[in-house]
């Protein structure tokens, strides 16, 4: 059978102390607030035989130079962290194959197959390992204390290396190696990544550097507040390389200490977002508690909010620097059709004051057609303060705007309102058709931004079925024979034609998904920026070609934005233009106009 040979190689104890440092004054080293000792465990690798093609065995093992300048690079990452002079390490094996361009034909069947082979023959090994200290804090059994069952913890703060694994074709791995006394979990988790046998260890494909001896770690470089430490195992004959760092040699060890010790606890640093948990409104809506912290299920609604104002203001901040009459903007308006609780209308009108109040008033308005989430919503505004008294609420629904102003058409003009307003028209899960009367409110009024998430998109499914029945040959009828793929088809088609009719109403459009799909079964959103020149005959007479073409394939015949546009989808030229009928169920009258 095929046997092992295992080699011990073993690295002094004193090479893990520092020269400046007898091992006595050694035995006991701060990192931060934190002291722990030395490793006084001897650094080891473990080699393992490799089988040949023919069976017999050959010894697939480092040369003795990579050995003895490995053990001298784990020696200076365990005196770094010792000293509280570490920041950071980072690991290098095999990097991925690319496909290499050429110049005279292109690549070949022969090409791809050996590009395949070479990611599968990677697939499970080292690709980068990138190690920094971190505080974690570990959680002691807790005491109920009195008759009330009150609990009480205790915290203790530790020290860990946390090494992040990215492997090839594999998922990547987190391990925190604790910085005890002695230091002795780092030093096995680095002895166990740059063994051979041991490099694959974390990923769940477990490829074996026996039949792969060149796929362990290749460079390493660890950085210090003195400077940088680096190795390359590919030279027959490594050594260690010392470059020393230009801010130890200007301002010395302890402005860069500090710096060190900063990363250390800026793991659990508050992250950058436009919206804080803490924010007062989002305590009274109920998404967060007294302690800033989301409440028990509205950690979603807290995350769509934040990246909603996230994609409003890059929105906003296009429209502001792409406007030839961007000085002159005064007042940065928001209108949000069909509002609800206002979840989103206090996050954006919170964020636009917050970034944009130095330089302009910010106006919101929210429309919504339940009285009573009206005056609650309007009475939490009045209680938050100054800061909210530009936000209101009222009543109404999306079609008492529409009907405004019902004759009115594109106003043909590109920027802001001659009254130095930017508008931001917002319609979220407006059902059906609503989204396109929210749409048309927009175009008509020249809104600057339009920001849509379109819901129940049911028009074009009820033509598309008794279409389908008579188009038996139809292209795509063995997909959408299934109920679910013509669903998603004529979701899919009625955002693409809205898509193209802003396009055509001389928008820039894009089409995304809103926030993942554990958030929020509807999370597609079309964005529409106002385009600073407009579109010519040409390219417009395109995207009306291209819009007949999209709803001819799928049997659309009525659209109810190009109706309100007065785009024919049949292609003819003198069409008569009638207005889409609104529903006449009765509806509260607005009480303020949303733009105003």
């Amino acid at each position: 059978g095929i046997g092992w040979t295992i080699l011990l190689f073993l690295v002094p104890i004193s090479g893990f102390i520092p020269s400046s440092q007898t091992p006595a004054q050694a035995s006991s080293t701060k990192v931060g607030a934190h002291s722990y000792r030395p490793s006084t465990t001897s650094s080891l690798f473990l080699l393992r035989a490799a089988a040949t093609d023919d069976g017999d065995i050959a010894q697939q093992q480092p040369s003795q130079p990579q050995i003895q300048v490995t053990n001298e690079f784990i020696s200076k990452t365990s005196e770094s962290v010792v000293d509280n002079t570490f920041v950071s390490f980072t690991l290098r094996g095999p990097k991925a194959p690319r496909k290499r361009k050429k110049k005279s034909s292109a690549a070949t069947v022969t090409d791809y197959d050996a590009l395949t082979a070479e990611k599968e023959r990677l697939r499970g090994c080292v690709k980068t390992v990138h190690g920094r200290l971190i505080a974690l804090q570990d959680k002691k059994k807790r005491n109920k204390n009195g008759r009330g069952g009150k609990e009480s913890s205790d915290q203790e703060e530790r020290i860990y290396m946390q090494a992040t694994t990215k492997y090839h074709g594999a998922t990547d791995l987190a391990e925190n190696w604790l910085v005890s006394f002695n230091g002795a979990e780092v030093e096995k988790g680095l002895q166990q990544i740059f063994c051979p046998d041991m490099a694959a260890k974390g990923s769940e494909w477990g490829a074996s550097p026996l039949s792969n001896p060149d796929l362990g770690i290749r460079m390493a470089e660890l950085t210090t507040t003195d400077g940088t430490y680096e190795i390359n195992l590919i030279l027959k004959k490594p050594k260690l390389k010392f470059i020393k760092s230009k801010a130890s040699k200007e301002n010395g060890v302890d402005e860069q200490t500090a710096k060190a010790n900063n990363q250390i606890a800026s793991h659990d640093r508050a992250k950058n977002v436009p919206l804080l948990p803490s924010e007062p409104f989002l305590q009274r809506l109920g998404v967060s508690d007294k302690d800033g912290k989301p409440k028990k299920g509205m950690a979603s609604k807290l995350r769509q909010c934040q990246k909603f104002c996230e994609i409003v203001g890059r929105l906003v901040d296009t429209s502001i620097t792409s406007l030839p009459s961007s000085d002159q903007i005064t007042t940065i308006s928001s209108a949000d059709m069909g509002c609800g609780r206002g979840y989103l209308t206090f996050s954006l009108h919170s964020f636009l004051l917050k970034k944009y109040s130095d330089q302009y008033d910010v106006q919101s308005r929210g429309i919504e057609v339940r009285p009573k989430l009206v005056s609650e919503t309007n009475q939490i505004a009045k209680e938050l303060g100054h800061d909210f008294d530009g936000l209101r609420f009222a009543e109404g629904t999306i079609e008492n705007v529409v009907l405004g102003k019902k004759d009115e058409r594109i106003n043909g003009e590109c920027g802001c309102c001659g009254d130095g307003t930017l508008n931001i028209l917002i319609a979220l899960h407006a059902c059906d058709t609503a989204t396109d009367d929210a749409l048309w409110s927009g175009i008509r009024e020249g809104a600057d931004v339009i920001v849509t998430a379109p819901c129940c998109h049911k028009e074009v499914r009820r033509q598309l079925d008794p279409y389908l029945a008579t188009a038996k040959d139809h292209l795509l009828a063995d997909v959408l024979r299934h109920n679910i793929y013509r669903e998603r088809m004529a979701e899919t088609v009625t955002d693409s034609l809205r898509a193209l009719l802003l396009e055509i109403a001389h928008y820039s459009v894009q089409v995304f998904e809103f926030i993942g799909g554990e958030h929020s079964a509807k999370n597609v959103m079309i964005t529409a920026t106002k385009c600073q020149n407009q579109r010519s005959e040409s390219e417009l007479k395109q995207l009306r070609k291209r819009f007949r073409e999209l709803a001819a394939l799928h049997g659309v015949e009525r659209q109810r934005l190009a109706e309100w546009m007065g785009e024919s989808l049949s292609g003819a030229k003198d069409v008569e233009h009638k207005l889409p009928q609104l529903s006449t169920k009765k509806m509260p009258p607005l009480t303020i106009d949303p733009f105003e």
